[in-house]
């Protein structure tokens, strides 16, 4: 495994997640869409590249925030690792856990991996592939 300890990459790919679970718990599903422009994305043991189907599961499992503006889900990431790949392309794995309201306060309602192959494409992060791996 070669990792990689270049500093301005790590905080570019740390940015890119963060914009990406933002659009998320935004329900911005636009957003979401141009950041998984062109990508094959992986949920459990399927794998998506329509991009109507991709919105489609995005906007079914994102709730919309309150009329107010209070998001009902918020996204946390941590234990960023990043390989390096052949041709330019990265492997980028986050480790996210998903906070959602009970009457009880907070909880826990998702947490998991997220693994991204990407590749540089101007001031932004191409995602190749991007695959959801739950763990509970």
């Amino acid at each position: 495994m070669n990792l990689v300890a270049d500093a301005d990459t790590y905080a570019s790919l740390l940015q890119h997640f963060a914009r990406y679970f933002d659009a998320c718990d935004r329900c911005d599903i636009d957003a979401v869409m141009q950041i998984m422009h062109e990508a094959t994305v992986g949920v459990g043991e399927t794998a998506l590249s329509d991009p109507v189907v991709i919105r489609e599961m995005y906007a079914s499992r994102q709730p919309a925030p309150m009329p107010d503006g209070r998001r009902v889900t918020k996204h946390h990431v941590t234990n960023l690792q990043v390989e390096e790949l052949d041709g330019g392309m990265l492997s980028a794995t986050v480790y996210y856990f998903r906070l959602q309201p009970s009457d009880a306060g907070p909880v826990v309602a998702a947490s998991g991996r997220l693994n991204e192959v990407v590749r540089p494409d101007g001031d932004r992060w191409q995602v190749v592939s991007h695959s959801i791996i739950s763990d509970f």
